[in-house]
């Protein structure tokens, strides 16, 4: 049986003070990154979580619908921060793997954008133990654990139009 996974990569669109040249673009964008508790590891990760039958996962497998419910639930469960469906983009990058509990997983990967001034995140311990806002273009490979992560930022960045940094792709195709 497979174990169903959505992995959110939450960008917020920092209000522009200047008109920035494209040079400068990626600062006006920042990723949020939550960091797991001792108990998981402490890595930096973006949000990911389960899919839930709540989430209306049949026996068949999750739809599409049931992704973006999961995603969206998530990302309400690990920030606090509640956005419409509307607000994710499916990134068309599923993965599948075993996971350290032995589990054949699918994960489906998102990007949501939040538009607004910087929520406040509160975010669950037994999880997480911290979370910082990184701008976009000093985010690198080595940030997370696990590749697909980076991966997921990326996609995230070329569907938003956002010019990665040389050394972000750079040190990426190193490894």
């Amino acid at each position: 049986m497979t174990h169903p996974k959505v992995q959110i990569v939450l960008i917020l669109e920092n209000k522009p003070s200047l008109n920035l040249s494209k040079q400068y673009e990626a600062q006006r964008y920042s990723l949020l990154l939550l960091q797991t508790n001792k108990k998981r590891g402490c890595f930096w990760q973006n949000i990911t979580g389960s899919v839930e039958k709540e989430d209306g996962q049949k026996s068949a497998g999750a739809t599409e619908l049931t992704w973006l419910i999961a995603a969206q639930r998530e990302l309400f469960e690990e920030t606090q921060i509640k956005l419409s469906l509307t607000q994710f983009i499916d990134l068309k990058m599923d993965a599948k793997f075993t996971d350290i509990k032995g589990r054949n997983v699918e994960e489906k990967c998102f990007l949501a954008t939040y538009k607004e001034n910087k929520p406040e995140i509160i975010i669950d311990p037994k999880e997480h133990q911290n979370y910082r806002w990184v701008s976009v273009g000093e985010v690198q490979r080595n940030f997370y654990k696990y590749g697909l992560n980076y991966e997921c930022f990326l996609k995230a960045l070329e569907i938003l139009r956002i010019s990665p940094n040389k050394h972000q792709i750079d040190h990426y195709e190193e490894e």
